[in-house]
């Protein structure tokens, strides 16, 4: 009797690099999104929890795009300075964080992303922006902690040119907040997760 078996394929992870040191816990989004004309304008706070002593950095993934501009600060608006690495980005924290330790900061970023969020047509011909996330790609455009194993809660305002768009967020609740009949009509946004999701 002669069995023949073939053996498997030792799996890659290399694209699913999680960053044990440290914990997202919530991302609150402010973005400004017009469906006619690629690019986008906005903003992002983080609140990540130190998983070590004397942590120095939060680790992001980012693709870098050469008309895509990202920019951090601290909550009282200092500058904090980022390095590019194979992965992404090192941004510098003030101080060191103690395991345990709260971090916040934020993010302003502008231009047209590398990959995850895209402009098209309808099938109606009516433009349109949406995200695509699947399965490492919302480092295309968010600099986040970009690992189907890490979860976080979030929190998204949009705001959109015109009285008549519309704005949905899969998954969770979104709600029109108001709009602005003025020179340049606008409507703003709001979604939240019911739970931690990953990006």
């Amino acid at each position: 009797l002669l069995a023949v078996a073939q053996q498997a394929a030792t799996p890659d992870h290399s694209r699913f690099v999680g960053y044990p040191e440290q914990d997202a816990v919530n991302y609150a989004l402010k973005l400004n999104l017009d469906p006619a004309k690629p690019g986008l304008a906005g903003s992002c706070v983080y609140t990540f929890v130190s998983e070590v002593d004397d942590l120095e950095f939060i680790r992001l993934d980012l693709l870098q795009a050469e008309q895509y501009q990202v920019s951090f600060s601290s909550m009282d608006g200092t500058t904090l300075s980022s390095q590019s690495d194979a992965v992404g980005l090192m941004v510098s924290l003030p101080k060191a964080a103690a395991k345990g330790e709260e971090i916040r900061f934020q993010a302003h970023f502008e231009g047209m992303p590398a990959d995850g969020i895209y402009w098209k047509k309808s099938r109606y011909g009516k433009p349109v922006v949406y995200t695509d996330h699947f399965s490492t790609r919302a480092r295309g455009w968010l600099p986040c902690e970009d690992y189907p194993g890490d979860r976080a809660s979030f929190e998204i305002e949009v705001t959109t040119p015109g009285m008549k768009n519309q704005v949905a967020c899969s998954g969770v609740g979104t709600q029109l907040m108001g709009r602005s009949d003025t020179a340049v009509p606008s409507s703003v946004w709001v979604s939240k997760t019911k739970s931690d999701i990953s990006t």
